[in-house]
């Protein structure tokens, strides 16, 4: 799953134009993402509303980070749950939330290690 998680070939391009410079860019976008995801998700346990709407907002951001490095699964999975979001479904984004952390996660190190040699 880790080596079908995003394009390698888009990604080496994208590093070769922006270096560590994109890189540490894409690395803490993601990083972000992650963190206000879950903030997100503790606030949709006391006002359900809010929380979907904080999270469609970050899975939305989140689907274009991943579009852009490539990172289909990953697109997919993010508009998935952000369809769920707008039809306020809260446990199927519970559902997904993991996953989408996982996969963050794996991209993150990814990344790093791709371009390890970048600075």
């Amino acid at each position: 799953m880790i080596a079908q998680l995003y394009e390698e070939t888009r990604l080496d391009e994208l590093l070769s134009l922006g270096g560590a410079e994109l890189r540490d860019h894409f690395l803490a976008d993601i990083q972000r993402c992650q963190a206000q995801l879950s903030q997100s998700m503790t606030l949709a346990a006391s006002d359900q509303r809010k929380g979907l709407e904080q999270s469609r907002r970050v899975l939305h951001e989140l689907r274009g980070i991943s579009l852009t490095i490539g990172a289909a699964p990953l697109v997919k999975l993010c508009a998935e749950a952000e369809a769920y979001c707008d039809m306020g479904s809260l446990q199927d984004v519970i559902d997904r939330h993991a996953d989408i952390l996982t996969m963050c996660a794996a991209l993150s190190d990814r990344i790093s290690a791709h371009s390890a040699g970048l600075s």
